[in-house]
């Protein structure tokens, strides 16, 4: 087990959703089994470098802070909820954005 999955495993461990997490090179994907739980019962917030996912329904309660690193474009953060499945999909800033500073020490 490589340490990206120990950290997801870790991040929703108390979440009482099945998680799935999908690593790629451009993306971070995040997959929530949510059966039964209508739209309505998720909130999904920005803010600080954190994304928060609260489910309050009748059946599970739940609410988990996962980090989005700087060079990911959160202004480009897409979210979709089918058939019980939330899907959210955060892709990597493009190098431009990303570009790193040599700062001038004074």
């Amino acid at each position: 087990m490589n340490d990206l999955t120990k950290l997801w495993d870790e991040i929703f461990s108390e979440f009482p959703f099945t998680s799935k997490r999908m690593l790629d090179p451009k993306d971070i994907n995040i997959e929530l089994e949510l059966a039964g739980v209508k739209k309505e019962e998720i909130s999904i917030v920005l803010e600080s470098g954190f994304l928060k996912i609260d489910v309050k329904s009748d059946r599970k309660n739940g609410s988990k802070l996962v980090s989005v690193p700087n060079y990911y474009d959160t202004d480009k953060i897409s979210v979709k909820y089918e058939n019980g499945l939330l899907a959210i999909k955060i892709p990597l800033k493009n190098s431009e954005q990303t570009q790193s500073k040599k700062l001038e020490i004074k």
